[in-house]
């Protein structure tokens, strides 16, 4: 199924428009998210160092829910990737 996919704060770099669609069946998991978006940055030319380490340390959450690494994203989720964050 076609997911929208929002990204925010530093990934914004790497995904220009700060959305993009990917290929994603209901029983994806967190870590296949990943994979999916950097293979999509990848396939368009974005520029992709440093991208899976900021990655690795986001969170992904489908429906204004933070998804644990072990749960699916579910059907009609719309996803979005939370990269670390710091300030005051």
């Amino acid at each position: 199924m076609t997911r929208s996919v929002e990204v925010f704060g530093t990934l914004r770099s790497f995904i220009f428009d700060g959305e993009c669609r990917l290929q994603l069946a209901d029983s994806a998991l967190p870590e296949e998210v990943r994979e999916a978006l950097v293979a999509f940055a990848r396939a368009r030319e974005h520029v992709t160092s440093g991208l899976r380490a900021i990655l690795d340390r986001s969170v992904i959450a489908a429906d204004d829910r933070i998804l644990r690494e072990d749960e699916p994203i579910g059907n009609g989720a719309i996803l979005a990737i939370l990269p670390p964050v710091c300030g005051g």
